[in-house]
């Protein structure tokens, strides 16, 4: 028995003539092949969706007159479909023309059983083979469907580089990232490569080669590509490598993720954390700054005590030069004095005190401060009008937003430029409202208006809007960090103000910071505060911890017709007190010393003496706004270093 066919393939054949199909039916299942016979044409359709057969063997004579029709039919009704026609040697010339319309081959009677072997399982390997290539086709259509929807799907950028011919494909996707339209962008490797920011392009090269020898496999890494609009946006790239037989890299495949909003909120983060650990460190260093300007002060206090001392006694001296050599020495003082001052008010934590404010003598304290620590590169013009009205803010808080406006206009002119700074007097009728761009309230009234101008970078109209957002900055990462607009915007509006900005790119920005004014009231004459006459023989009690100053508070007041007692120990003056309760009419003390502080020992001494007032004297300023400092004795606070005509004064006010 010939072989069997391992493949069960089915056969249809169509023939008339019963005896002429079961010879053949016979020789095809011999070789294990189903076989299925029908007898005529008709119902074609039914037919084939009934059996299914993997070639048709058609008897030319059966549809002698309708072959082209059943071929052409066979065709539609079941694609790819294999047909051989039955002839004799009659019917050769006739039906040649059938391999027009599809015919693969012919079967010759009188029937060679190894012969219809051969022809047959051709054409029944031939039908299998087109059928594959039709699964395959039908899948790679169907995979390049889904890679099409995949690529218009996805928020990535494809891309597929042929490393032979260098040509690269980019989808829509990739190239909208970058700004460009379809046809904008050209498909070659060194394009793309043109785009890599410098400080990015050394590393990815790296990984690009050792992607290409072997070394690594795939790619994973984050980068700035440049846009059209000439401006670097943060990419995520993964890419994997293709090899062919000789484990050759033949292509290189991956996606781009646009990461730069996620970058930008972890820059955003880290400056942050930067402009934390910097308000840490500040509130370390004002603390710090705060110990040194109580000493610092205790000394001025007895450099400019005893300058001041000594020029009594030179009054009397025809050389003037000495005296001049004295003033010389107070007027040294007095600016150590004030820089002290404002050391202490730009680094110690605003203790939101709201009061009548003055801009003008502050704005002047502010720029002077900065003209000493800015470049003379940058040149700073201050313009203020005369008789401005007060304003009720915090001056601390006022005094950091000044100082930090200033410092942003500083670092927008990158080391080079003018500034400009003025205060001036607006009143905004209700024709001429404004527009706040932080609150975008419309506002009227009367204002004092802090302008600043700078020549810097400027802002763009999108980042305008922004500006004042909470962790929005218009500062590149690593920057210094000052207070952001947002902590400006608050301050601002926590006393009923406002803000206008103006700016353009590359030519700088403009800020307006409008303070509502306080209306003028009439103002009454100051009332002269005579110092006391000496013949009141005042009798006053000095205590602080620092010898040279209390020695020198001793003898200036001595030399002024007062009777004083001197002590360096707060438990010893205590205990002075409480034995000689009546003795004193003041007390003049220092806040800060060892045992009992000042405000301690005004609490004690009232408890013996209540008709003694005190004055307290701060070596850093501070101001006692605590509830539980307040003490009813205490009149006045004094700051250190002070000159003896403010001593003399207030020494005289409070025993008034």
């Amino acid at each position: 028995m010939p072989e069997s066919s391992i493949v069960l393939d089915s056969i249809l054949i169509i023939n008339s003539d019963i005896n002429d199909a079961l010879q053949l039916d016979k020789i095809l299942q011999d070789y294990g092949y189903n076989v299925n016979i029908y007898r005529s044409c008709d119902d074609l359709g039914i037919t084939l969706k009934t059996v299914k057969p993997t070639i048709v063997l058609l008897d030319f004579k059966t549809c002698l007159s309708e072959n082209t029709l059943i071929l052409e039919s066979l065709n539609k009704l079941q694609k790819n479909l294999l047909s051989m026609v039955i002839i004799d040697n009659n019917d050769i010339d006739s039906a040649t023309e059938l391999f027009s319309v599809g015919v693969y081959d012919f079967i010759n009677k009188p029937y060679i059983a190894e012969n219809i072997k051969i022809r047959v399982k051709h054409c029944i390997d031939q039908s299998n083979l087109s059928r594959e290539k039709n699964k395959i086709k039908k899948a790679l259509e169907t995979s390049e469907e889904r890679f099409v929807r995949a690529i218009h799907g996805t928020n990535d950028g494809m891309w597929d580089w042929d490393i032979k011919t260098g040509e690269i494909f980019f989808s829509n996707r990739w190239k909208e990232m970058l700004g460009y339209f379809n046809s904008d962008f050209p498909s070659k490797y060194t394009d793309w490569r043109g785009l890599i920011h410098p400080d990015d392009s050394g590393k990815s090269l790296m990984l690009c080669l050792n992607l290409l020898d072997g070394t690594s496999g795939s790619i994973d890494f984050e980068y700035r590509l440049l846009t059209k609009e000439n401006k670097y946006k943060w990419i995520h790239i993964r890419a994997m490598a293709s090899y062919d037989k000789n484990n050759e890299v033949i292509f290189v495949s991956g996606s781009h993720s646009d990461i730069s909003e996620s970058k930008q909120t972890l820059f955003e983060r880290q400056r942050l954390e930067t402009q934390l650990r910097q308000s840490h460190k500040m509130k370390a260093l004002g603390q710090l700054t705060s110990g040194i300007a109580h000493d610092f002060n205790n000394i001025l206090a007895s450099i400019m005590g005893y300058a001041e001392l000594s020029k009594e006694f030179l009054l009397k001296d025809s050389d003037t030069r000495l005296r001049s050599y004295q003033d010389e020495i107070l007027v040294a003082g007095s600016r150590a004095r004030d820089l002290i001052s404002q050391l202490l008010t730009y680094s110690r934590d605003s203790g939101g005190n709201s009061s009548k404010v003055l801009l003008q003598p502050l704005v002047k304290e502010v720029v002077k401060l900065l003209k000493s620590s800015f470049p003379t590169t940058i040149d700073i013009k201050l313009n203020i009008e005369n008789e401005l009205p007060s304003i009720v803010i915090d001056p601390i808080q006022i005094e950091q937003v000044i100082m930090n406006h200033c410092l942003n206009s500083k670092e927008a002119m990158e080391g080079k430029g003018k500034i400009k700074i003025s205060l001036s007097y607006e009143n905004i009728d209700s024709n001429h409202e404004k527009i706040c761009a932080s609150c975008n309230e419309i506002f009227d009234g009367s204002y004092v208006v802090f302008t600043i101008d700078d020549t810097g970078k400027g802002i763009n109209s999108k980042s305008l809007n922004k500006i004042f957002d909470p962790y929005v900055t218009t500062k590149e990462f690593g920057d210094g960090p000052g207070m952001g607009l947002s902590v400006i915007h608050g301050i601002v509006h926590q006393y009923d103000g406002h803000i206008c900005v103006d700016s353009i790119v590359g030519q700088g920005a403009t800020f307006e910071l409008y303070f509502p004014a306080v209306k003028k009231t009439k103002s009454s004459k100051v009332k002269n505060i005579p110092i006391v006459n000496a013949s009141k023989k005042a009798n006053i009690l000095v205590v602080d911890d620092e010898k040279p100053v209390a020695d020198y508070l001793g003898e200036y007041l001595k030399l002024h017709g007062y009777k004083t007692t001197v002590f360096t120990n707060s438990l010893e003056a205590l205990d002075f007190i409480k034995n000689n309760p009546d003795k004193f009419d003041l007390l003049i003390t220092d806040l800060t010393m060892p045992d009992l502080t000042g405000i301690e020992l005004a609490k004690e001494c009232s408890k013996f003496s209540q008709a003694l007032s005190v004055i307290v004297c701060s070596g850093n300023n501070e101001k006692i706004n605590d509830s539980k400092y307040k003490v009813k004795s205490i009149k006045e606070i004094i700051a250190k270093p002070f000159v003896g005509s403010q001593l003399l004064s207030t020494v005289a006010n409070v025993l008034e």
